[in-house]
C-alpha cells in the first residue's frame, strides 16, 4: 500500500472506553480497550501520546497540531461517506488507527462497514434514514458506542468543519441523485439476483420476498437520506470556507530573504509577510486588500491571481513595486508601521 512497514495499527476491542480520546489510568488499561494488530512487541506508548495530546491541546492550537498530526483530508473525506450512508458501525467500531512512524503521521483505515444504508440491525426490516450528519460525535452519540472525542475536537475547527460541510454538500447531490442511484441499484441487483435467491443464508432463507423488495426499499431510502442531510447542513453548516491569517511579519529584512523578482544592482532584501491558509482547500487571495492603516482597510488591492495552497504558505512582498509580479504589494512596508491588514473584498 505505499504505507511504512513497520506502522503501528490499532483497532478498538468492543467496549465503551474505545473511543480514540479517553484518558486511561494505566497504561496497562490501553490494552484492553484497544487492540495493536502490528509491531505487538513495541509498547503502546505512541497510542497513549496521541490520545493524551488531544485531550489537553488547547483549542487554538489543535488545528495546527491535527494539520501536524492527522491526515485530516483521509479522516474527513471517509467521515462523508460514513454520513452518506449512514455507517452505524463507526464511530469506535470497524476502524483502524494506523501510526507512519516514517511520516510521523497518524490515519484511519475503514474495515467491515456492514451497517450501512440504512442498516439498523442485523436482519432488521427498517431503513432509517434520520441519523445527524454529525453523528458520532460528543453532541450526537451513536447508540451502539458512543461518542468519538478525536471525531469531536476535528469537527470543532471551523475551516475542518467548513472542509467536510463542502464536500458532504457536493457528494450528497452527486452521490445519492435519485437517477444514478436508481441505475447502480438496478445494475448490481441484476448481476446478483440469482445467486442471491438461492442463497439459503439470506434473511428470510426460503422466502425470498424481503430480497427482492430490497431494490426499491434502498431507492426510497436514498432520497429521504438525502432529503434529510439537506436540512441537517442548513442547521450545521455555517461560517466562511476560506482561513487566511497572517502568520509572520518582516519589515526589517537584512540579509535574510532576497527578493528573486529585484532588478540587478538593487537591494533585494525588502520587507515581506507570510500569509498561511488553515483551510483544507486552496485559497485566493486575488481582490483582497493589504493595508498599514486600520481606517484606511483598502488600501492596495491584490490584483493578481494568488493562490494559497491548503495548509500552506505564500510569501509577499511589501515592497512598493507592484509591477515586478503578482507576489508584490503596492504597500511600501516600513520598520515603524505598527499594522498590517488582510482583509475581504467588503
Amino acid at each position: 500500500t505505499g504505507r511504512d512497514a513497520n506502522a503501528s495499527v490499532y483497532g478498538t476491542r468492543w467496549t465503551k472506553l474505545g473511543n480514540w480520546g479517553d484518558i486511561l489510568e494505566m497504561p496497562e488499561q490501553y490494552q484492553l480497550q484497544y487492540k495493536k494488530e502490528t509491531t505487538t512487541d513495541v509498547s503502546y506508548s505512541d497510542l497513549i501520546e496521541f490520545i493524551e495530546r488531544l485531550n489537553h491541546i488547547p483549542d487554538p492550537n489543535i488545528a495546527g497540531w491535527f494539520a501536524h498530526n492527522l491526515n485530516v483530508h483521509n479522516f474527513l473525506n471517509y467521515y462523508v461517506a460514513v454520513v452518506l450512508t449512514q455507517n452505524m458501525d463507526f464511530t469506535r467500531h470497524n476502524v483502524f488507527l494506523v501510526h507512519d512512524h516514517e511520516l510521523e503521521q497518524w490515519e484511519i483505515i475503514p474495515w467491515d462497514p456492514d451497517y450501512t444504508w440504512g442498516t439498523v440491525s442485523n436482519f432488521g426490516r427498517r431503513l432509517g434514514h434520520d441519523r445527524p450528519i454529525d453523528l458520532g460525535t460528543e453532541a450526537s452519540p451513536q447508540a451502539f458506542n458512543g461518542p468519538n472525542r478525536m471525531l469531536t475536537r476535528l469537527l470543532a475547527v471551523p475551516q475542518y468543519r467548513s472542509y467536510y460541510c463542502e464536500r458532504l454538500t457536493v457528494l450528497n447531490q452527486e452521490l445519492l441523485d435519485e437517477t444514478r442511484i436508481t441505475e447502480l441499484v438496478d445494475q448490481y441487483y441484476t448481476e446478483i439476483s440469482e445467486a442471491g435467491i438461492a442463497d439459503w443464508h439470506k434473511y428470510g432463507w426460503e422466502d425470498a420476498g424481503w430480497f427482492e423488495a430490497g431494490p426499491e426499499r434502498i431507492k426510497a431510502w436514498a432520497e429521504r437520506r438525502q432529503e434529510q442531510i439537506d436540512d441537517e447542513i442548513e442547521r450545521y453548516c455555517h461560517g466562511d470556507s476560506t482561513y487566511l491569517v497572517i502568520k509572520e511579519v518582516m519589515p526589517s529584512n537584512e540579509n535574510m530573504l532576497c527578493d528573486p523578482d529585484e532588478l540587478e544592482g538593487g537591494d533585494c532584501f525588502e520587507p515581506w509577510i507570510e500569509i498561511y491558509n488553515a483551510g483544507l482547500v486552496s485559497a485566493p487571495l486575488q481582490g483582497l486588500y493589504l493595508s498599514t492603516d486600520p481606517k484606511q482597510p483598502a488600501m492596495s488591492q491584490i490584483k493578481k491571481t494568488i493562490n494559497v495552497p491548503p495548509l500552506g504558505h505564500t510569501l509577499i512582498w511589501l515592497d512598493g513595486e507592484i509591477e515586478q509580479g503578482p507576489n508584490h504589494s503596492g504597500i511600501q512596508l516600513t520598520p515603524t508601521d505598527r499594522t498590517i491588514l488582510l482583509t475581504a473584498r467588503d
